[in-house]
């Protein structure tokens, strides 16, 4: 076995030693020889290892002062078969942790000096195959005093190649047969700075990057490609310094076969510069071109292998209007998506995306069968997915008839005995027979179907459409952020007149004088709040005084019980009204407990802080509803029959919910489910903003990086930390890889990825659940064994068992309730980054740049869920887990 191992001896000379605390890690292979450094002091020692066969350690770590004003990033490689490679940056913000660790160079042998970087320097002590020791000194602003052997040193000291490697190298000035060349001479004569604010190479790259156009002066810009099938082409833009909202925007093309192109916009930018670059018109060469509404003008000096181009920015041009995006025709485009199969006289449901659902009538409703639902299906796109459908529908006519094959004599014998035995059979054979060959044929004619629609499904994706399988039709891969956001306000302010409606009735509760206001004084509202309201500062108010937060605080316990107790009585309608009405007396006795699962699920991860990146808990959703269905029965039942057959009730609902799980409730989760990527979608937009649109780079990457300290803390953060990230890794990588086309390997290979990963999710998913039936058929066999025993102390012993058991089983189905919910919150993250990366209601400028900080965001966040602060495979972690977030969700009712 070949093992690597490395120890970095930190040495901190800056301004009063200040402390750096753990904020983030990534293993490309190998790990921490024990656990994790948590904090550098004054000196600190960091040991990682490797002990596997093929692979070295290698990845980086980061650290930042309590401020988050100063940080210490470190990239290291020791592989197997080549040289051991080590740098680090200190200062006021993170580098590109990724990015370092790519260009990360070789260590200098022991003994050949210092290496330094801006804030660090260091010096390798021992390089051996095995084991390799670095130096690593954090060091002072300059100007400050250092030891005086340590100063002499650092003055004769190298830099770090990979510094140098940060500039893009000048091309050579000799034109070779393949190379191609564009030069632009800009002549700025507005009163505006501009700066670079993006770039896109199909192949080529600059020749020496240029980040700023100074106003009133002439600026060359020149791109070079010596790639021998390919030429140059790409895109690059600038926005002004002083309002970011004026951009100059210009597309190129000098291919080795055919005719070079070219464009340009100052202004506000094209609504898709990158179909602006595919579709750029060809070189003129007579005389000067002022196109309309584009803010400049150019001419070509020169054409062939090297094209010149002299441009002009005009005076006077418009800054961006934020409005006017999308133009006409993309907004139609988002419209024709959104109205696909939309059928006369059904009310339409907003779908996952952008399409609208059609959804039965009351009428239809009534008259549809379970039976024919089964069998009926959408087209499907193309043949892998006829077969799947086909596949299927087939299952589910062979299951259809083996139902009616065994329900049909049962029934009958009901009614005559043997004889009815007999001629149920018969129906049954036949009408399962019959049922089976229809499924059948309806597989068939599936399969059928996909193997005719393949070559429209493979023209529409080369046209960049998306497959919408509730419609069955190709629509336009694009939303309208503002749109759907519009949308989803309508949508959640009508659930939440639908909730206010149920909870506090007709009676007018929200504008009566109340007796007592102490209940509402402890959750921190005022008396005619609603329960939205109510709900939401209880969540703020439970994170602030839970007792592990507040472990000095005596009093803490009493008061977390205060508060859970206000909130028994203020969100139930019934003990609210008494309370109003007569004060705390009249609520002192109380019957069995109701748990609210959305803050059971929200408080079992991470409560409130990760709310506005995954939203509400499809299966916090689904239980609420059920919940309150539930509670309308036992409301209608107890106004009718009384106290008596409650436990009916129960079963009747569930059984009524899994038999005739009607359309309308699956328009009213999958509305719920829309707003909820909508409201995911606006607040990550929001989050992203700082760097996209204020484009102060260095304060976001701080504030996401206190964030993501803060939320690594919480209640499965770590977890929740690593998917989020995980997802939002894999969303802008698919974004960079589709911009050079849909069918590249690049694309594929993510394409894989995601595939691969999606289906391992699921089968964690399945095997926890497995896990877990498992464990209830073993407590069920516990406690069975012994409660049916007349003697005392053996049934007691027996009851002792089975909680022995459940306990035992907590870890087992935690995580279970953690596999479930990863599977949603992929697949809703999914689409959030879908609206997020394909809004159409910004130029594409403003989605690229998005997708550069998703992937920052994501590599962040999966950094920080590294390490977990708390081990739920222990049964008494588990249990405080659950205790915990359902104490917080616990209220009462009479």
């Amino acid at each position: 076995m070949f093992s690597r191992s490395l120890t970095i001896n930190v040495e901190n000379h800056t301004l009063d030693k200040c402390t750096f605390l753990f904020a983030g890690e990534h293993f490309e292979t190998g790990n921490w020889k024990t656990t994790h450094t948590e904090k550098i002091g004054e000196f600190a020692t960091l040991e990682f290892e490797s002990k596997e066969w093929l692979s070295g350690v290698s990845g980086y770590i980061y650290f930042s002062n309590a401020e988050h004003s100063h940080f210490l990033t470190v990239a290291f490689s020791c592989p197997i078969t080549t040289a051991a490679c080590f740098t680090a940056r200190s200062g006021s913000t993170i580098p590109d942790c990724q990015g370092l660790l790519e260009r990360v160079p070789d260590l200098a042998r022991p003994g050949s000096g210092l290496r330094r970087e801006a804030g660090c320097a260091w010096e390798t002590q021992d390089l051996q195959d095995e084991h390799v020791v670095v130096r690593l000194i954090i060091l002072p602003p300059e100007g400050c005093m250092l030891p005086e052997e340590l100063g002499r040193r650092l003055a004769k000291a190298r830099w770090c190649r990979s510094t140098l490697t940060d500039k893009v190298p000048e091309a050579s000035a000799k034109v070779t047969l393949v190379e191609r060349r564009v030069i632009l001479e800009v002549d700025n004569r507005t009163e505006e700075t501009f700066m670079l604010d993006g770039t896109f190479f199909d192949s080529g790259s600059w020749s020496e990057k240029v980040t700023s156009l100074q106003k009133g002066a002439v600026t060359q810009l020149e791109f070079a490609s010596d790639e021998v099938f390919r030429g140059l082409c790409g895109c690059a833009w600038y926005v002004n310094e002083s309002s970011l909202d004026t951009y100059f925007s210009i597309v190129f093309s000098n291919p080795l076969a055919g005719s070079a192109c070219f464009n340009a916009w100052a202004g506000p930018p094209p609504a898709e510069l990158l179909q602006e670059l595919w579709a750029a018109p060809g070189l003129q060469s007579g005389g000067v071109q002022v196109p309309p509404g584009h803010g400049c003008a150019w001419n070509v000096v020169e054409s062939g292998a090297v094209v010149h181009i002299r441009l002009v920015i005009l005076e006077e041009i418009a800054a961006m209007d934020p409005s006017a995006y999308p133009p006409k025709k993309l907004q139609d485009a988002a419209s024709n998506a959104a109205a696909v199969s939309k059928e006369p006289d059904v009310q339409p449901v907003l779908s996952e995306s952008t399409a609208i659902i059609p959804v039965q009538s009351k009428q239809d409703e009534e008259e549809s069968y379970p039976i024919e639902k089964l069998l009926s299906s959408t087209r499907p796109r193309d043949l892998l997915d006829g077969l799947g459908s086909g596949l299927k529908v087939a299952g589910a006519g062979v299951l259809a008839g083996t139902a009616t094959l065994i329900a049909a004599p049962v029934m009958a014998a009901k009614e005559d005995g043997v004889t009815g035995f007999f001629k149920g059979l018969a129906a049954g054979v036949c009408g399962g027979v019959g049922l089976a060959l229809g499924g059948a044929a309806a597989g068939v004619t599936q399969v059928a179907r996909g193997v005719y629609n393949t070559p429209e499904a493979i023209q529409a994706a080369q046209d960049g459409k998306r497959w919408d399988s509730d419609t069955g039709a190709w629509v336009d891969d694009c939303c309208n952020l503002r749109e759907e956001a519009d949308q989803a306000a309508k949508a959640a302010e009508k659930e939440d007149d639908d909730e206010k409606e149920d909870e506090v009735g007709e009676d007018g509760q929200s504008s009566r004088k109340v007796a007592d206001t102490s209940f509402y004084d402890i959750i921190g509202v005022k008396p005619n709040a609603s329960p939205a309201d109510i709900k939401k500062n209880y969540y703020k108010a439970a994170l602030k005084l839970h007792p592990d937060k507040n472990q000095n605080d005596p009093e803490a316990s009493k008061k977390f019980q205060k508060l859970a107790q206000a909130y028994q009585v203020l969100s139930d309608p019934k003990l609210r009204e008494r309370y109003d009405m007569m004060g705390a007396e009249a609520i002192s006795e109380q019957a069995l407990p109701n748990i609210d699962p959305g803050l059971f699920f929200s408080m079992l991860f991470g409560a409130e802080q990760f709310e506005k990146y995954i939203g509400k808990l499809y299966l916090a959703m689904q239980t609420d509803n059920i919940a309150k269905d539930l509670q309308k029965d036992f409301d209608r039942h107890q106004a009718t029959q009384g106290q008596d057959g409650a436990r009916d009730v129960i079963g009747n609902h569930l059984e009524r919910e899994m038999k005739w799980n009607s359309d309308k409730k699956d328009a009213q989760m999958k509305r719920q489910q829309f707003v909820r990527e909508v409201t995911c979608a606006t607040s990550l937009v929001s989050r992203l903003d700082r760097w996209v649109m204020g484009r102060n780079q260095d304060g976001w990457v701080a504030s996401v990086l206190q964030e993501a300290i803060e939320l690594s803390r919480v209640s499965f953060g770590g977890r929740l930390l690593r998917t989020i990230g995980g997802v939002y890794e894999s969303a802008a990588e698919q974004f960079f890889t589709s911009m050079r086309g849909n069918f590249t390997i690049d694309g594929q290979i993510q394409s894989w990825k995601e595939s691969t990963h999606a289906a391992q999710v699921k089968v964690q998913a399945f095997s926890s659940v497995a896990k877990s039936a498992f464990a209830v058929k073993h407590m069920h066999d516990v406690a069975g064994a012994g409660m049916s025993d007349e003697d005392q102390a053996k049934r007691e012993e027996a009851a002792k068992e089975a909680l022995s058991s459940f306990e035992g089983s907590l870890p087992v189905f935690l995580q279970t309730i953690w596999d479930v919910s990863q599977m949603d919150i992929e697949n809703t993250l999914y689409k959030v980054c879908d609206k997020v990366l394909k809004d159409i209601s910004v130029p594409w400028q403003i989605r690229h740049r998005r997708a550069v900080a998703l992937q920052r965001l994501g590599h962040m966040f999966r950094d920080a869920g590294q390490v977990e602060f708390r081990d739920i495979t222990q049964s008494q972690v588990a249990k405080q887990q659950l205790e915990e977030a359902l104490y917080s969700a616990i209220r009462e009712k009479t």
